[in-house]
């Protein structure tokens, strides 16, 4: 067995294969950026795929940390809801497995496990290059980086998003908890936000209703508010975003952007991969909330 594959997760073979799947309903998949392995000669393909049906958007992502194996294996094992979603005239865009290399090798970033003081980690949903943050300055983006959120961009133009759901996982020990940030304009008001919470605690996580992340952002009921972290979501959810030359533009402004964060120091994949899966279940009733 390759050592990925230890913890219960897919093969990425069976993922392609089940996320292509979607192709004969009509999706349509595009190539977004490759990335090589040494002695491998063909290379791993980060896809999206889109309904053909264009408009206002539900945008499904996943898979930007390859440590984080219950969001692309939920997805996998849920590809009947997004059937069902299009049938109903919903347009969707679906970034299943957004860095293929980290999920191969278990690492969080493609070139390396987790940062450390001799290389810096780059992630391939780093977006600061299109945010205009004077005190933030920005981060040379990966080349995977960079072509990702250029190609969201692109794609926001005809599939505007409206819903963005984005599955993380958080696999810091000192801190066993689930939460979700929700990066859109209703804040931590947000009726999917708080909803989504609901779905983790009746998958049996534990759900801070206060308190803070580890990384010092305030939990109102489960909920963190928008922060600035330079991610794709933060783009997705941005009213302006940089054009060219410290020019700024009209940004995707999705109404509400979700990051589920479900912890897995202490918790064995399947329940993880349950807990993804229930929210995915529950797409259509936090469309309607959106919408």
């Amino acid at each position: 067995m390759e050592p990925y594959l230890l913890d219960g997760r897919k093969p990425i073979a069976e993922l392609y294969a089940r996320y292509a799947g979607l192709e004969r309903w009509g999706w349509v998949k595009e190539g977004i950026f490759e990335q090589r392995i040494p002695g491998v000669e063909s290379p791993l393909v980060a896809y999206g795929l889109r309904t053909p049906r264009a408009g206002p958007a539900m945008w499904v992502i996943s898979g930007i940390h390859g440590e984080e194996p219950a969001g692309p294996n939920a997805l996998a094992e849920n590809m009947e809801v997004f059937v069902h979603l299009q049938g109903m005239g919903i347009p969707i865009v679906l970034l299943p497995l957004c860095n293929p290399m980290g999920y191969l090798y278990n690492w969080r970033y493609p070139n390396l496990c987790r940062q450390n003081a001799a290389q810096e980690g780059l992630s391939v949903g780093s977006a600061e290059h299109y945010l205009p943050a004077p005190e933030r300055p920005a981060q040379p983006p990966s080349a995977e980086a960079r072509a990702l959120t250029a190609s969201a961009l692109e794609t926001a133009c005809r599939y505007p998003p409206l819903l963005v759901l984005d599955l993380h996982e958080d696999e810091y020990e000192r801190f066993p908890k689930a939460y979700v940030y929700s990066q859109g304009e209703r804040g931590t008001q947000d009726p999917v936000a708080r909803e989504i919470v609901a779905l983790l605690c009746a998958e049996g996580f534990a759900v801070p209703q206060e308190g803070r992340t580890r990384f010092g952002e305030a939990i109102i009921r489960g909920v963190v508010g928008p922060v600035q972290d330079g991610s794709l979501d933060e783009l997705l959810a941005a009213r302006r975003v940089i054009a060219r030359e410290g020019e700024t533009r009209p940004g995707p402004a999705a109404r509400s952007v979700i990051v589920v964060e479900t912890p897995a120091s202490d918790t064995p994949l399947a329940p993880r991969v349950r807990a993804h899966g229930r929210i995915l279940r529950h797409l259509e009733r936090l469309w309607s909330m959106v919408r």
